[in-house]
């Protein structure tokens, strides 16, 4: 294989790759490559480009309405614990 060659064609084709028979057939005419080469050469151009290219920077979606506002802090009144927790405190001060 020809490194440089994959490298070529990489930055030609990039993520859109022609069609197998067109590549194939660009690569005959181009580079004298038999059949068999040029199918091994796609064969490795494919297993190849996506070590090659950096990925696309990931922009994650924006967070849907229900969670788009700060989270409140639990209310206290809404905890049951809270209204026990004096009798719990004087129960154990008791002891």
């Amino acid at each position: 294989m020809k490194p440089a060659l994959i490298a070529d064609y990489i930055e030609r084709w990039g993520a859109a790759r022609p069609e197998e028979d067109v590549c194939i057939s660009e690569l005959k005419t181009a580079h004298g490559f038999t059949d068999k080469e040029a199918k091994a050469f796609l064969w490795v151009y494919d297993r190849t480009f996506h070590y090659v290219c950096e990925p696309e920077p990931h922009d994650p979606p924006d967070p849907l309405p229900q969670f788009s506002e700060r989270r409140r802090g639990s209310d206290p009144a809404q905890d049951p614990w809270t209204k026990w927790l004096p009798d719990i405190e004087a129960f154990r001060d008791a002891a």
